[in-house]
């Protein structure tokens, strides 16, 4: 019948819950103001001010099974409802654990509507009770009860609609407390004595941001066994108020009217009762009173206001203790005889004028008393310091009934002073009854009762433990989710605290095994596979995404397709890598190809110009390892005879280290010296026009005169179309760079515009002037002081200048 169902109806639970996340994500967020969590259990019970009892799971209550939070040992609510009319719940496990619903279903949830209401209950999510059930508890049992906790209905309520928070900036409120005849202690922890008889301030605060009064009324215990008047006072009633709230004050019942009730609570001058378990908490403009589950005598009574501001009355045996909770709002905006909240201890005893009070000798009965304690006392008249009386006066009494400054009480903490000697008490005995506090000393010899004594003790105890330990701060890491098809070894958050992570059959971890809480309040940074219990865990590794569970088969594609991936990031670089090294070589050899074209179109338009000279001369190769292109320099000649090799071996001697730059025109220096062999091989092949005499003759003419520019400036470029040739002239012995030498070589050059006005037009290596041709040479006189050459490193500002003869 069962999938008949589901096949014609659907899965109804899945669309239950489907309406409801659709209808909630259109309501107003509600998780914004409500008060953070505890960390611990003992935190949440200690902090009186803002969070009370779950009545649906107390450990003290009639419901301990917490059938909506399995596992959770205890329960709290926000004691008062948000503007919003929200509240905030927070469960705790056996090892007093914050639960959270990252771990499981079960943890802790925000309420969107207060199980208390909201006054005046005439609003939506505003009902008590009933807004909270349709709100919050009905649909949690169609998305989690009633289907699986990693359902995504199940996730949806509890990662989005309902989620839990974790106690990472939750601040411990301050306490302050005071107890036997009387004895006080301030927020900031420090401790002293004063036994006024009336109603005094113990903590005020007026303040644009909080209003509050907390009043104690002080009086005279009845004689000793022996019948004396006991030379101190009691605490017997405390009244508060917060703002606009309602007044609350709860008074201790005489004696002989303790048989049913150990307090009387008297809120806006009702008298109102906690016998019964619906009546456990109440709640009143602005204030919620209730008493512990397990309390039915009504000796315990704790006041929370909507400032988070809580007051707890105890009473055992007749004797009362009051301790005030504060949040971290009230800091440096209280006095009284609590003191002023500030971290210090110097301005504790401020007077109501602001001014202070005694600040070394608070150890002085005496002192504390006269100069601070009595400047705190209230009455009925209104006072802009200490303000007015609180108290429910009954059968026509008044503050001044109960008041008496000039009551003295006994002003040293010494037993051996205070004990008389006609007692059986001994000081000995109170010695070692109370040990080292001076409250149960003060108590049990002034009062000879051991049973004061033995109260102050256990107060005083009781407040310390409160104060240091539950009340103390603690370092959260905050929360740590569980991943899907997955479990972690606990859920704990502190310092030190290790968690493991593992699967479910059939999942495949992917990231971090474990994760370890730092003092600093973090999680320690996640590493991929420390322990490498799977191969490819660090594959999916994402920070983002924590530690996961996925199916291996999903793990098996992911590896691979990963793998793949870097497989061919590799290929796609060596093929950049390739194509670099390619286009690189391919534009090398472009540029060598462009110049051999520019060679083969240049040397075809000047050998047509020599084709008028039949001569053979010999060709003179460039220097070794150069090439014509890239000294600048193209050698045209005409069909040449054979070279001997010693005269090869002549023109490609190694170049100078030195070379020799004049610095006057060309036309003006003087000839260079040539060595016999290079004479040679400048004769023309025909011997009729080698005639000796004729060159001989030539070499005396004067040289004609060339303008200076008619060198490289006078000429075009090499593979212009046009130059003007001058008449070929017989050779006397002078080279003349700017025309050319009849029957010799013409020797171009191919010279960048930028450079033509710096280069010469010819030159001959000094190298080539071989000592042995060195007699035969013509002696010329030697250059004027214009044309003396100008020696120069090689590589410096001159290009390279073949070290053979050029001709």
């Amino acid at each position: 019948m069962w999938p008949q169902w589901e096949t014609r109806r659907g899965r109804w639970e899945e669309r239950l819950c489907e309406e409801w996340i659709v209808q909630d994500r259109l309501l107003k967020n509600y998780a914004a103001d409500i008060p953070i969590c505890p960390c611990m259990l003992e935190q949440a019970i200690a902090d009186r001010g803002r969070f009370l009892p779950d009545q649906n799971c107390d450990k003290d209550g009639k419901v301990v099974n917490c059938y909506l939070h399995e596992g959770a040992k205890h329960c709290v609510r926000s004691s008062m409802p948000t503007q919003s009319g929200a509240g905030q719940q927070c469960c705790y496990d056996v090892h007093g654990y914050l639960m959270m619903t990252a771990d499981q279903k079960w943890g802790g949830r925000p309420s969107r509507a207060h199980d208390f209401g909201q006054l005046p209950w005439n609003e939506a999510n505003k009902v008590p009770s009933l807004s909270h059930y349709l709100h919050d508890v009905a649909p949690f049992f169609p998305c989690c009860t009633w289907q699986h906790e990693q359902s995504w209905w199940c996730m949806t309520y509890r990662f989005e609609r309902r989620p839990s928070q974790n106690c990472v900036g939750y601040q411990p409120p301050g306490v302050a407390g005071v107890f036997g005849d009387p004895h006080f202690y301030t927020f900031d922890g420090v401790q002293y004595t004063f036994n006024g008889k009336g109603e005094y301030v113990l903590v005020r605060a007026n303040t644009d941001r909080h209003k509050l009064d907390v009043q104690g009324r002080f009086e005279q215990p009845s004689n000793n066994v022996y019948g004396d008047a006991i030379r101190a006072t009691i605490l017997t009633a405390v009244a508060a108020k917060d703002n606009q709230s309602s007044t609350v004050e709860i008074r201790l019942r005489p004696r002989d009217a303790q048989w049913r009730y150990k307090l009387d609570v008297f809120v806006d001058q009702h008298r109102i009762f906690f016998d019964r378990f619906p009546q456990k908490v109440q709640t009143f403009p602005g204030l919620t009173v209730y008493t512990p589950t397990d309390i039915q005598n009504q000796s315990h009574v704790i006041a929370m206001f909507e400032s988070g501001a809580g007051v707890e009355v105890i009473e055992n045996a007749g004797h009362l203790t009051a301790r005030v909770y504060l949040p971290m709002t009230f800091l440096n905006q209280t006095r009284g005889l609590f003191g002023n909240w500030s971290g210090l201890v110097d301005d504790d005893f401020a007077l109501p004028d602001g001014s202070m009070g005694p600040q070394s000798n608070i150890n002085n009965f005496d002192a504390m008393h006269r100069q601070f304690g009595i400047h705190w006392a209230v009455d009925n008249t209104e006072n802009d310091n200490r303000g007015v009386s609180l108290f429910y006066q009954e059968s026509g009494k008044t503050s001044s009934n109960y008041a008496d400054k000039n009551f003295y009480p006994e002003m040293s903490s010494d037993p051996y002073t205070i004990i008389a000697n006609n007692v059986s008490l001994k000081a000995e005995s109170v010695e070692s009854f109370c040990g080292d506090s001076y409250q149960c000393k003060y108590d049990y010899s002034v009062t000879l009762n051991r049973e004061f004594g033995g109260w102050a003790k256990y107060y005083q105890g009781q407040f310390l433990t409160i104060k240091e330990n539950h009340l103390k701060s603690i370092i959260s890491c905050g929360a740590l989710m569980t991943p899907i098809h997955g479990r972690k070894s606990n859920f704990r958050y502190t310092p030190g605290t290790e968690v493991q992570f593992d699967c479910d059959p059939e999942f495949i971890l992917v990231g971090d095994r474990k994760r370890v809480c730092k003092a600093n309040g973090e999680w320690n940074t996640p590493t991929a596979g420390d322990d490498r219990r799977t191969e490819t865990e660090w594959y999916n590794w994402n920070p983002s995404k924590t530690t996961r569970c996925i199916e291996e088969g999903e793990h098996e594609s992911v590896a691979s397709g990963i793998t793949a991936a870097i497989i061919l990031g590799i290929i796609v670089v060596i093929i950049i890598i390739v194509c670099i090294v390619v286009a690189m070589f391919q534009r090398s050899k472009n540029q060598y190809d462009t110049e051999d074209r520019v060679r083969d179109q240049t040397e075809p338009r000047i050998s047509k110009r020599r084709s008028s000279d039949q001569t053979a001369l010999p060709f003179i190769p460039t220097p070794q390892g150069r090439k014509n292109s890239r000294d600048g320099v193209k050698i045209h000649s005409q069909p040449v005879r054979p070279i001997k090799k010693e005269d090869i071996q002549l023109v490609t001697s190694a170049p100078p280290t030195k070379l020799t730059k004049y610095d006057s025109p060309p036309r003006n220096r003087s000839p260079p010296f040539l060595p016999q062999k290079a004479q040679q091989l400048t004769q023309p092949m025909n011997p009729s026009e080698n005639d000796t005499s004729s060159s001989e003759g030539s070499l005396n003419k004067p040289a004609p005169q060339v303008p200076v520019d008619s060198g490289i400036r006078g000429r075009q470029d090499p593979i212009g179309q046009s130059r003007s040739r001058k008449p070929l002239q017989v050779y006397d012995g002078v080279y003349y760079t700017g025309e050319p030498l009849p029957n010799r070589p013409i020797v171009e050059f191919l010279v960048e515009e930028e450079e033509e006005d710096r280069r010469p037009s010819s030159r001959i290596s000094s190298s080539s002037l071989d000592s042995e041709y060195a007699p035969a040479l013509p002696t010329n006189p030697p250059p004027s002081k214009s044309q003396q050459p100008k020696v120069m490193e090689y590589g410096e500002d001159e290009p390279y200048i073949s070290p053979s003869i050029t001709v």
